[in-house]
């Protein structure tokens, strides 16, 4: 408004200047229209990028509640009436990535994966923060739908993010579970035989992501790996040479872990001898060396803990499978082939055995995760063990008595704390008739199922909105016969 003051201050009326009065009028008026529409336009852009408040989040959530409980009962008319509860839930946030998210959620589990690819796509090309699981479902959709170029492309794009994200605190153990999963895709395409066959192009992505993890995250990355290894030999699907490889590496990784407290300790001891002989430099030592220590024991400790929580969320995440299981199983026995629409009761078999593979899924992983908390518990005991060694070298050259750490007592406890593995293999009450399943082609689906009901809870956490309550609802809509058909009258 100032400058437009400016245009008109001065501006002397007459004849003479006439073309000059209307030059600076004209001037003044596009400054202000150009103002206006500038300050309309960020208003816009700053309303599009606003995230939705409280009201609203509650709002989205139970247009995505209703959508799920719709759309996770399998038939053609549950999916429409979610489809519609998607459409209003886009009106009240256009641009919310979770909810392409979660549409494509539906349509996987509509076994419609090919549609869910659009939907995933859709929700990481949003801007603001990238969300990780919306990534992971659109490498997973594009590969399981074989479209290995496009998918490996986004798998690129998913190391290069996890790469440069945050690695303090709770973030750095994301990071490496992040880094974990792309380890079990890159081993997923190592076994399945459909992947094989472009294999140049699996080959040259695979260096692209590595490359873009780097060396920090290399360990976690083969810890993945490691785990789809033992998944597949579960299934079947590994070679002798495959399982002989992974237990190599298994005995290498111990081997090294060992020579490095071998190191550690012959380090240590190295100082002990050269360390000054005066009261002072002694304390100096042991305070330093004391501090090396407890920084290592406080990294496992983080560690021991995020294993134990993944321990705690795949035993329950393992049981809601079986009981998913059972209500799949169910519905199939009651409903008859003849009569139930075929694409529905193949939806249901596939159902089934995506259940029984993240059964088998959840049951290895929580078996390696097992061996993890256990080698890492070895591995601070032996530090521990270090600790105490500096410790008492001190007491002994000045006789000053340092008092004990009682919390690192946890560590001996944690070494005796020996849980059961799950060894309980997943089945149903099909017998015999479940024998011919074990003869289909792997795929991605059954190497790495992703958990359908445990994204769409997230989803809704995310939210604030917590899903209906799981009393065995049908895994089916049931079909409109002639007897259950509306009358006209």
């Amino acid at each position: 408004m100032n400058s437009i003051r400016q245009c008109f201050r001065g501006l002397q009326v007459d004849a003479a200047a006439s073309t000059v009065l209307l030059a600076r009028i004209v001037a003044c008026g596009l400054c202000l229209v150009a103002a206006v529409a500038l300050a309309a336009d960020k208003k816009a852009s700053s309303k599009k990028n606003e995230p939705a408040g409280p009201a609203d989040d509650t709002a989205i959530g139970e247009q995505l509640k209703e959508a799920f409980d719709a759309g996770f009962v399998i038939g053609p008319r549950r999916a429409q009436e979610a489809a519609k509860h998607f459409v209003q839930a886009r009106r009240l946030a256009p641009h919310e990535p979770r909810i392409d998210y979660a549409h494509g959620l539906v349509l996987a589990k509509q076994s419609q994966v090919r549609q869910a690819v659009t939907q995933f796509e859709a929700a990481i090309k949003h801007e603001g923060k990238p969300s990780w699981p919306a990534w992971k479902a659109a490498v997973w959709a594009h590969l399981v739908e074989k479209q290995y170029e496009p998918g490996l492309k986004r798998l690129d794009e998913f190391a290069r993010l996890v790469h440069d994200a945050e690695s303090a605190g709770d973030a750095a153990e994301t990071r490496r579970e992040a880094a974990r999963w792309i380890g079990q895709i890159l081993e997923s395409l190592a076994v399945l035989p459909d992947a094989k066959k472009h294999k140049e192009t699996v080959a040259e992505h695979q260096t692209a992501v590595l490359d873009a993890l780097g060396d920090e995250l290399a360990v976690s990355v083969e810890e993945g790996r490691e785990l789809l290894r033992a998944r597949a030999v579960e299934l079947g699907l590994a070679a002798d040479a495959a399982r002989d490889t992974a237990e190599q590496i298994a005995r290498r990784r111990k081997q090294d872990q060992s020579e490095k407290l071998e190191k550690d300790l012959e380090g240590v001891s190295k100082e002990m001898e050269n360390a000054a002989k005066s009261k002072e430099d002694w304390k100096k030592w042991v305070d330093d060396t004391l501090a090396k220590f407890d920084k290592q024991l406080g990294q496992l400790d983080r560690d021991y803990q995020a294993l134990q929580r993944r321990a705690n969320d795949l035993e329950q995440a393992y049981v809601q499978a079986g009981t998913r299981l059972t209500a799949v199983n169910a519905n199939l026995g009651l409903l008859n082939p003849r009569t139930t629409d075929p694409q529905t009761m193949a939806n249901l078999r596939e159902q089934s055995l995506q259940f029984q593979n993240q059964m088998l899924a959840y049951q290895v992983e929580y078996n390696v995760n097992l061996e993890r908390i256990s080698n890492l518990a070895q591995q601070a005991a032996g530090v521990a063990e270090q600790r105490a060694g500096a410790i008492a070298r001190y007491e002994k050259e000045t006789g000053d008595l340092i008092k004990k750490n009682a919390d690192l007592d946890k560590w001996s406890a944690r070494l005796k704390d020996k849980k059961q593995k799950l060894v309980t293999k997943p089945g149903s009450k099909g017998g015999k008739k479940d024998a011919p399943e074990k003869k289909q082609p792997p795929s991605l689906k059954s190497l790495m199922p992703l958990d359908l009901e445990r994204e769409r809870d997230e989803v809704l956490a995310s939210f604030g909105v917590k899903p209906t309550a799981p009393t065995a609802p049908p895994a089916v809509e049931k079909p409109v016969t002639e007897k259950s058909a509306p009358s006209e009258n």
